[in-house]
């Protein structure tokens, strides 16, 4: 027997599928568009605003972890703020971070964006050593090997050392940032007494927001009323600094006990209580 013959491709679609693909490999790109001073900085601010913030919300983890005992969490929760920094420092000063979770990788590129950074990690003992690199093993050995431990000596020595490298981004970020700024300002305390003060004021937004939605529309002195008040806190929002940490602290101690009471907050800022449901 003969085998039956093999169909040919079709010819009715297979070279239109090809030149379709030819053409469209062959348009170049359109090249980049370069970015201005105003523009790159207000990259790296966005940069600045997300993980600077974010690493200090995961110190304050760790250090709780340890005070309750949990080392391991702690490792994993020192590993998240250091590389979150290194990633803050990396952006902020390039637009570019590397996609990695390895320390002493992301270390490298950083030192050597910024030799600043060298002091933060000794590496003249063993002990110093042995430290960073329980802190570069944590994020897949704190999480899930049986056989990873680290001493509260060595907690302790990444808190420490943490807290410089927080310092020493804080400033370096800051000079970057801010032309003229006082990069002395931007210590990690005054950074998160702003980022608080910013948070308190985006919630009491929120919450104008939400209750100018729920108003009827014949109420228009009411919703003119929320309309200015939001635009009276997102003007307050926009003084924040570290450099003004007082400042900072006292829209905290006025506004975060007004978020977290609903009844008072409308009572106080006389703007229609809203009906507790």
């Amino acid at each position: 027997m003969t085998s039956s013959p093999t169909a040919a491709p079709s010819s009715s679609t297979s070279p239109v599928t090809v030149s379709f693909y030819t053409r469209c490999r062959d348009i170049p790109s359109p090249p980049p568009k370069k970015l201005t001073t105003d523009e790159m900085r207000a990259e790296a601010r966005r940069h600045f605003d997300h993980w600077f913030p974010s690493a200090a919300r995961r110190f304050e983890l760790a250090q709780e972890a340890i005070g309750r005992g949990y080392a391991n969490e702690a490792a994993f929760d020192l590993h998240q703020t250091i590389e979150r920094l290194y990633h803050c420092v990396l952006l902020v000063l390039t637009l570019y971070s590397p996609k990695s979770h390895r320390l002493s990788n992301l270390r490298s590129h950083a030192e050597r964006t910024d030799p600043r950074l060298i002091e933060v990690w000794p590496r003249d003992t063993r002990f110093a050593r042995r430290c960073f690199t329980r802190a570069d093993r944590a994020y897949v050995g704190a999480r899930y090997s049986p056989e990873y431990v680290i001493t509260g000596e060595e907690l302790a020595w990444l808190v420490e050392r943490v807290k410089v490298l927080i310092a020493i981004v804080a400033s370096i970020c800051a000079e970057q940032l801010q032309t003229g700024s006082k990069a002395g300002a931007w210590t990690y305390d005054n950074i998160v007494a702003a980022e608080t003060a910013i948070e308190i004021l985006n919630q009491a937004r929120a919450m104008i927001l939400a209750r100018h939605r729920e108003i009827s529309e014949d109420d228009r002195g009411l919703a003119a009323k929320l309309r200015a008040k939001r635009r009276e806190l997102l003007a307050l929002q926009k003084t924040i600094s570290p450099e003004g940490p007082d400042a900072a602290r006292t829209i905290t101690k006025t506004w975060g006990p007004l978020v977290k009471d609903q009844g008072r907050f409308w009572r106080e800022l006389d703007l229609g209580e809203q009906n507790a449901g």
